[in-house]
């Protein structure tokens, strides 16, 4: 115990189960043996999780001088003694499943702090000066799984996430979610730059190593974007997708607190279709979709109808099938991520209101639950086993919105491929085939290599370029989070729109009770 300077009281598996439960041990303490408060020890670390502690001894700091984490977790602590500021080389303090309800403003003095865990006890206030520990990097405060005083209010926080939804802390949950949608508008403005052509432009044109805004031409499709603009498919994100609709989602999502309302965002949709997004300087937006602009210019969404997309079945079958409502199912992968069936049943009702075919359905349900289930945090994403894995599960959940035997053979093959090359996304007659774009954001995400990589490497494919990358730049995104994106691709976004959708990121955020 001297050799490792280690002391540790904390009861074994079995009496700290009992002790959760609300029962007690007699082996449980009730305060700090006397062998620790009469004398000065060397210990660095001290554990005494589990126990009864109702108070902690003042002196602990001047007998403890060198102590670097204190586990005090499950306890009956009420407060923390003014002194714990005297514990200067305190790197980690561990007080979660207290009952603490205030935290003392001395704390500010533990100027190596790194990690402070508070959750689950009855605090209403942190105090104001916290923010002077500038060494503090993990702050675990939310009570995201709890039932006492402090836990967040349903109306402030309506998407809180239940206990159990995800293995990744908040701070890392954050960065995911945050990636996730900054992933697939960067995916989408890269993929500008490649849009429509063939193998042999792209390469022609453009050096994947350094793929950037600057470098990309300038010709009669690419001249309607600003460099580091972002097209209808981030925009519809928002709206309920991502980028211009997912963004239309996004909003919709924002604006009745999590509820998935399909009319609301056809009106979006008709809305931005009129008009752009006027405070980011648009006219009008462009739709890339023949269906959806047929969906938009024939059926009144005014009128409060459902069922406009289902009446253009007779009126025409030309373009009922493409990647047109994809990059909504992006946005839909977030709120309630936990429950894959009602991501799912999401999914299926913001497609509907323009893409009625089965196989844009089971598209849109395999991208929102592949999201939804990297949120979850249960698989290593960057093992290939684990990657299958996730695949498998997300094949499961989305093949039965198809009936037909030749789409459920063709759906497959989306789970099967090997490369980029291989799925021959820039042939003219199927590039924009819904299960085209959901094959080249699963073989994203199946490459297991870095976003810039991956990105570069599908954009030179060609073809439907903007949905591709924007589909497997949220894929990679959630994967390895806002903070592993390639920063000349973050800081080369527009200002306005950086500042446009970090507002959106942080009403979402706070919705989900997520630092």
């Amino acid at each position: 115990m001297h050799g490792d300077r280690t002391v540790k009281f904390a009861q074994a598996f079995t009496i700290g189960l009992v002790h959760i439960s609300g029962d007690h041990s007699e082996k449980s303490l009730t305060d700090l043996p006397w062998s620790l408060r009469d004398a000065v020890s060397l210990y660095e670390s001290l554990n005494v999780s589990f126990n009864e502690l109702a108070t902690l001894p003042p002196e602990i700091p001047f007998r403890l001088p060198h102590l670097r984490i204190l586990d005090l977790s499950y306890n009956r602590l009420k407060s923390l003694p003014d002194s714990v500021g005297f514990l200067f080389h305190l790197e980690e303090l561990l007080v979660p499943f207290n009952q603490l309800e205030s935290i003392p403003d001395s704390i500010i003095y533990l100027k190596v702090l790194q990690k402070l865990d508070l959750s689950h006890n009855c605090i209403k206030q942190l105090p104001d000066n916290l923010g002077k520990v500038t060494t503090l990097a993990k702050l675990n405060y939310l009570q995201i799984q709890t039932d006492t005083v402090n836990t967040a209010s349903r109306i402030k926080t309506p998407l809180l996430p239940p206990i159990g939804a995800t293995k990744l802390e908040p701070n890392i949950l954050t960065d995911r979610i945050t990636g996730l949608l900054y992933g697939a508008a960067i995916g989408d403005a890269i993929g500008v730059a490649t849009e429509f052509m063939t193998v042999d432009e792209c390469a022609f044109y453009y050096d994947p190593q350094c793929l950037e805004y600057t470098s990309i031409r300038r010709d009669e499709h690419r001249v309607r974007w600003k460099q580091g603009d972002w097209t209808c498919n981030a925009d519809q994100m928002a709206s309920s997708a991502l980028i211009w609709h997912t963004f239309l989602v996004l909003d919709s999502l924002l604006r009745w607190a999590g509820v998935v309302d399909e009319l609301d965002f056809a009106k979006r949709l008709v809305s931005w279709k009129r008009s752009g997004v006027p405070e980011l300087g648009d006219a009008e937006g462009f739709l890339l979709s023949d269906l959806t602009k047929l969906v938009s210019h024939i059926i009144s969404f005014r009128k409060g109808k459902n069922n406009h997309c289902h009446s253009l079945y007779g009126y025409t079958k030309l373009f009922l099938v493409d990647n047109g409502s994809l990059t909504r199912a992006i946005a839909l992968g977030i709120p309630v991520f936990h429950n894959l069936s009602e991501v799912a049943s999401n999914s299926v009702r913001i497609c509907l209101a323009t893409h009625p075919e089965e196989q844009c359905k089971a598209a849109s349900v395999a991208i929102s639950t592949t999201l939804a289930t990297i949120l979850q945090g249960k698989h290593n994403l960057y093992s290939c086993v684990d990657v299958d894995r996730l695949l498998d599960t997300v094949f499961q959940l989305s093949v039965k919105q198809l009936t037909s035997e030749s789409s459920i053979a063709s759906f497959k093959k989306c789970f099967e491929a090997s490369c980029f090359e291989e799925l021959q996304l820039n042939d003219q007659q199927s590039s924009s085939h819904p299960f085209k774009a959901l094959s080249a954001s699963i073989m994203a995400l199946k490459q297991c290599t870095d976003y810039r990589s991956t990105i570069s490497h599908l954009a030179m494919q060609g073809g439907h370029s903007s949905v591709n990358c924007c589909l497997a730049g949220a894929f990679l995104g959630c994967r390895d989070g806002f903070s592993a994106l390639p920063e000349s691709w973050v800081q080369g976004l527009l200002p306005k729109q950086r500042a446009w959708l970090n507002e959106r990121v942080n009403s979402l955020l706070d919705k989900m009770g997520l630092p």
